[in-house]
């Protein structure tokens, strides 16, 4: 019995110890989460470490925060196939906040129409996602992520948000949804996320695949507030129709630094870089600082680069279009940039934007194309580039399209930007402008409306690899101050010169010297080719060089050297037009960069030497032999001659000069001309010359 007993007991200390532990540990799971964690699928849930997402989520939604939080993935740990969401988290604030490090990790889950998205943000407060790839392997249902139920300050940076399945074409769908939408729905206008950001993250599709949206996000209707949201940075691509979409965003909404396109894409669908639609909100979004290309695809459909449209706006703050490069190309209804702000008390300023439209190769424009769309806006258009290169093939191309009308919005202030639409081929139809009427050519434009217009060819370091660096001459430090203190790459402005358009560039060519050698003093009227050494100090190449020379500051000759030349390298250029120099006394020969770069100071080469004029003033007279007559003529200018007479003519000494010396030696060459100026010195015309020489002397 006693051994039993000992026994017993024995386990009585053991069932004791267990259920202590247990209590402990529960204890543990149950205290509001302060300080660093991690998540290890190699792990147990226990003390400060859980084995899923799941565990992390259901722990920190239920016991909530009493400090900062910060969890750490483990490296190498995943993936892990799961449905993450994160609820009202009690306890957050500016100070204990949330961070998840994913290290890399990848979280998967299929998307269905009871859970599309992978991991879901609920009333959730103060969260930051980062670093974790995360995948959406559904082919009909897809959220990488959903922010909503006025979830604020929640970010999700650093992250690879993937939908490689996805051939869905619903509507549906989306890498990032900030909104209240269901799993079939993205449309729900009520307050869903304030105070939040979209930032550094890729997105990942199948070619001619991915989900309608790229990010979505939508408010409330007749929006009053300015808790607003920001999409910051991203490379948006792999989406069916919008890289963006806003619907009654909170006053100022920001879009800014996000790349943009579809490259690779070869299905036909309309598409749009960013459409930004507000009614009755009280203020404007920055949209700034973008880059959208490669939108177009194939075939006709329509494609917006930047679709603003606010209506009935009741706030006093302006929206702001700036430094967004816009690159287009297809072939049907395409518009760079469309604002349209009718009944918009704050209206919106368009500044400093590079707009193309482009050809692609074996796709032509047979559809309206409108580079700047503006209408019933109250604001600025400064400083932009607006150029055009396309087979038109049919339809119509318009630089500019504005209108106004009273009580409604308008006209907006254009002054200062760069139109040039002279590359276009084919027969369509080309009007620059068009502001309540027609303005057909860069002329009627200029006289029409804006001010300070320019017309100035454009090339781009390499569009190819989204550099829009100018890489032409004539717009280097063109702008005009408008407050924008930064161009698209964050490179500081000039504060009184800025560039034209989205970039800041530099563009640099010296002129190395001029190729022309006299002696120090020469004869006057004789011709001779101008040429110059041209140096490009760019790290690309450049082409259509204008350069110009004068003579002592005379009639300009004004050339365009073609090229290119390359990076760093030297070329010659001579001059068509062929100078005369017959002016006495110094002459100054100026070859010059035509159009100002970045370094006026080596654009400049000059060459200069003397010319001496020419003896004048001799005397012909009938010599001693003159065996022929005229008729009407006189003896220094018969009318005709018979043969074999022989007509003797005597040549003086010029009297411009003295016994001494003209001030060169030289000698007497005759030539005999007819009436038409034709030479006849060789039809039995002879020739002896003086029998004296001329010294130079010091005096003359």
């Amino acid at each position: 019995m006693k051994k039993n007993y000992k026994q017993r007991n024995w386990l009585f200390k053991l069932k004791t110890i267990f259920t202590f532990s247990f209590i402990l540990i529960v204890g543990l799971a149950s205290a509001q989460l302060n300080g660093t964690y991690t998540i290890d699928s190699n792990a147990i849930t226990s003390g400060t470490n859980y084995q899923s997402f799941t565990d992390f989520a259901d722990s920190i939604t239920k016991y909530g925060v009493s400090g900062k939080v910060i969890v750490n993935v483990a490296s190498n740990s995943g993936p892990y196939y799961q449905w993450v969401e994160f609820g009202d988290i009690s306890g957050t604030s500016s100070t204990n906040t949330i961070t998840l490090n994913g290290n890399g990790n990848t979280v998967s889950h299929t998307g269905s129409n009871s859970r599309s998205p992978v991991f879901t943000f609920k009333s959730t407060d103060h969260f930051t996602l980062d670093n974790l790839i995360v995948e959406n392997s559904g082919s009909l249902y897809g959220r990488c992520v959903q922010i909503r139920d006025a979830s604020t300050y929640v970010t999700i940076s650093n992250c690879q948000l993937n939908m490689p399945n996805m051939t869905s074409t619903s509507s549906r769908n989306c890498y990032v949804l900030l909104g209240n939408g269901s799993n079939s729905s993205v449309y729900s206008y009520a307050n869903a996320a304030e105070h939040s950001m979209i930032t550094k993250n890729i997105t990942n599709g199948p070619v001619n695949g991915g989900p309608y949206w790229g990010i979505f996000t939508a408010d409330e209707r007749n929006n009053a507030d300015n808790k607003f949201n920001t999409i910051h940075d991203n490379e948006i691509k792999d989406f069916r129709s919008y890289g963006i979409r806003t619907y009654y965003c909170d006053e100022g909404t920001t879009i800014t630094n996000n790349k943009i396109h579809n490259t690779g894409h070869t299905n036909s669908t309309s598409t749009f870089g960013i459409y930004a639609y507000q009614w009755g909100a009280i203020g404007g979004f920055n949209i700034s600082n973008n880059k959208i290309y490669n939108l177009r695809r194939t075939g006709t459909n329509t494609c917006y680069g930047i679709y603003y449209y606010t209506y009935n706006g009741q706030g006093s703050v302006k929206g702001l279009i700036s430094n967004n490069i816009i690159d287009l190309s297809g072939g049907g209804f395409t518009y760079g940039i469309l604002a349209y702000s009718p009944f918009d008390a704050a209206g919106a300023d368009i500044l400093h934007n590079t707009i193309a439209i482009t050809k692609e190769p074996g796709m032509i424009h047979t559809s309206t194309v409108y580079e700047l769309y503006v209408s019933y806006v109250n604001g600025d258009v400064k400083n932009n580039i607006i150029y055009a290169d396309v087979d038109k093939a049919s339809g119509t191309l318009y630089g500019i399209y504005s209108f106004d009308a009273a009580n409604i919005g308008g006209p907006a202030n254009f002054d200062n930007n760069n139109i040039h639409l002279d590359n276009i081929t084919g027969s369509g139809t080309v009007n620059y402008g068009y502001m309540n009427s027609l303005f057909s050519s860069y002329t009627d434009m200029v006289a029409g409306f804006g001010s300070n217009w320019m017309n100035k060819s454009v090339s781009f370091v390499d569009a190819g690899n989204q550099d829009y660096g100018i890489a032409s001459f004539g717009l280097s430090n063109k702008g005009i101050p408008v407050g924008i203190t930064t161009d698209i790459n964050g490179v500081t402005r000039s504060t009184t010169t800025p560039d034209i358009g989205a970039v800041e560039f530099e563009i640099n060519l010296s002129n190395e010297g001029l190729n022309f050698t006299t002696n120090p003093t020469e004869c006057g009227n004789f011709s001779k080719a101008v040429s110059v050494n041209v140096k490009n100090e760019n790290a690309f190449p450049v082409s259509n060089v204008p350069l110009t020379f004068d003579i002592n500051g005379g009639q300009v000759v004004s050339e365009v050297m073609a090229g290119p030349i390359a990076a760093g390298a030297s070329a010659n250029y001579t001059f068509n037009n062929i100078p005369y120099f017959n002016t006495p006394g110094t002459n100054v020969i100026s070859a010059y960069i035509a159009d100002e770069d970045d370094n006026p100071t080596n654009d400049t080469a000059r060459y200069s030497f003397d010319i001496q004029s020419s003896p004048t003033g001799g005397s012909l007279t009938q010599g001693t032999t003159f065996e022929g007559y005229f008729e009407a003529g006189t003896e220094l200018d018969p009318d005709a001659i018979a043969a074999p007479y022989t007509n003797e003519y005597d040549i003086s000494r010029p009297n411009k000069y003295s016994s001494s010396a003209p001030g060169a030696d030289y000698t007497y060459t005759m030539t005999a001309t007819d009436q038409n100026g034709i030479d006849v010195t060789a039809a039995g015309f002879s020739y002896t010359a003086l029998a004296e020489s001329f010294s130079i002397m010091p005096e003359d």
